[in-house]
């Protein structure tokens, strides 16, 4: 028995071979040097087919492969083409990001915010949000302010006029007329009469003084209940989100709140970003206490009257009211000398010590933020 071999089924088959290359013929499109598998935990199956023309000496091979990303196709003419598509969509990691939706326009964000106790100083701007905001405030407590004035007892009272006296019986009836005309500090002879009562009328000063005054002034520093503190800077992007929505970072402890911001006092319309918080980076501060001033003295010059005998060397009484017994039962005496004892006090005008201004926040700036 002889074996026949059909010339045209031999060229066919070298151009099988020529436009496919060995592997794919035989099956091992899909293995590297030494037979080692390159299509991971894939299967792979391949079918081939060929048709010759022994008149013509052309042919024609198709191959088709499932489970792969690759397809092709050849003819004898040696022109080819191919196609593919790979890699997973990209997501948005809920555990490092949040899918939020987009910043609307006009606002600022996405911001990490702090909101803390107003007498600690809020932390530092860290890792995705690094740029921090000025300086925020809420719960103004602009403390309760006192202005006070008082004035020293007067000074300078002058009582150089001279005090008259009138003796009688009593210091019941008046005394209408002047006995003696009494100059300060001045021993002065006095008639010698049997009336036992003297009247007097202490001067008024000639000069009243003037009063020192004192302000007792405490305006206290405004306070804030709550700190806050803004961080911006984070990267974001819209992939791996729904449409109108972007991947952002999470907030880094104690910044515990993803928002967005605008200047003024804002509506939360977004479901999505529906807490607000409504701050200020601080206040003008404008109070003060009027002026301190006294109004003029109110001065007497009072004092006392001394009776005496011998050249004002031995008393015999001592008046220091308006009226009084000018003996002292048994001597008469022939002289007197009055001593004046000048007091005086001032009130405050009535414009000093009184508050004036206020505390006025700047203006409000609206965080609307998520949870």
């Amino acid at each position: 028995m002889s074996l026949r071999i059909n010339p045209a089924l031999l060229v066919s088959s070298f151009a099988l071979v020529a436009s496919t290359g060995c592997f794919q013929v035989l099956g091992l499109n899909e293995y590297g040097e030494g037979g080692a598998h390159q299509g991971g935990a894939s299967s792979t199956t391949t079918s081939s087919t060929s048709t010759g023309n022994p008149t013509t000496g052309s042919s024609t091979s198709s191959s088709s492969s499932t489970g792969s990303a690759t397809s092709s196709s050849s003819t004898g003419s040696g022109s080819s083409s191919s196609s593919g598509t790979g890699g997973a969509p990209p997501v948005c990691n809920s555990l490092t990001d949040v899918c939020a939706p987009a910043t609307p326009i006009g606002w600022a964000g996405p911001v990490a915010l702090y909101v803390g106790p107003g007498n600690m100083a809020p932390p530092a701007c860290v890792g995705d949000y690094g740029t921090p905001t000025p300086d925020l405030f809420t719960g103004l407590n602009p403390g309760n302010p006192t202005c006070g004035c008082t004035c020293d007892p007067a000074q300078g009272i002058q009582c150089t006029a001279s005090a008259p006296v009138c003796f009688n019986s009593n210091c019941i009836v008046l005394c209408n007329t002047t006995s003696a005309t009494l100059p300060p500090n001045v021993c002065t002879t006095v008639p010698m009469t049997t009336s036992t009562q003297a009247h007097i009328s202490f001067p008024a000063p000639t000069n009243m003084g003037s009063c020192v005054h004192h302000a007792t002034n405490m305006i206290p520093m405004p306070q804030w209940t709550t700190r806050v503190r803004g961080c911006t800077g984070a990267m974001t992007t819209p992939q791996g989100c729904l449409a109108n929505q972007i991947c952002a970072p999470l907030p880094p402890a104690p910044f515990d709140k993803l928002c967005i911001e605008h200047t003024g006092d804002m509506a939360c319309a977004d479901p999505f970003y529906n807490v607000k918080h409504l701050v200020t980076d601080g206040a003008d501060d404008t109070r003060s206490c009027s002026a301190c001033d006294c109004g003029p003295a109110t001065s007497t010059c009072g004092g006392h009257v001394d009776f005496t005998e011998s050249n004002c060397t031995i008393l015999d009484a001592q008046v220091s009211s308006s009226c009084g017994p000018k003996n002292n039962g048994t001597f008469i005496p022939n002289g007197a000398i009055y001593t004046p004892s000048p007091s005086g006090s001032c009130q405050p005008l009535p414009t000093s010590g009184q508050v004036q201004g206020s505390v006025t926040e700047h203006a409000p700036i609206t965080f609307c933020c998520h949870g």
